[in-house]
């Protein structure tokens, strides 16, 4: 595990390589290389992303959500509720970047999969925007959505 500062006003990042990672009921468990183990609840996560370096400019940028799919590369990148920025890299776990957001969006929908270009995670207003609006969506009831004629939309 390194600690780096990140681009602009980012916050800390800690860099985990894994090597295993595990989707319980509540909470994702990881092991990292050096055999530490550690759990984050589902519901302690804000945000989820993944990026990718550019193989020739060495450029990291974001992968846009509706470009991934379950074998999407990379790095997924977490913004948990105290604000810290957690890269995971996961070539080791024999998974994919993909296949662990898609894990993460069916466990925790109220996650946000991604900001686009709207929302600058390192702007304490707008990261506070976003801790509300997953806090909405957590609320939400876990209820099927009925079928509502067309003639009353």
């Amino acid at each position: 595990m390194s600690t780096t500062a990140g681009k602009g006003r980012h916050p800390a990042t800690d860099v985990r390589r894994l090597k295993d990672i595990q989707f319980e009921k509540d909470s994702v468990r990881m092991t990292d290389v050096m055999n530490r183990e550690f759990q984050m609840p589902y519901d302690a996560i804000i945000m989820a992303y993944i990026e990718d370096e550019n193989k020739e400019t060495r450029e990291v940028y974001r992968l846009e959500f509706t470009d991934i799919t379950e074998d999407a590369g990379g790095e997924v990148v977490l913004y948990d509720c105290r604000r810290c920025r957690i890269r995971l890299q996961v070539e080791d776990t024999g998974r994919k970047a993909g296949y662990i957001l898609k894990q993460l969006a069916i466990r925790a929908p109220y996650i946000m999969m991604d900001s686009g270009g709207w929302l600058e995670e390192s702007d304490d207003a707008e990261f506070s925007e976003a801790e509300r609006m997953v806090s909405l969506m957590r609320e939400l009831p876990d209820k099927k959505v009925r079928w509502i004629p067309f003639k009353y939309l």
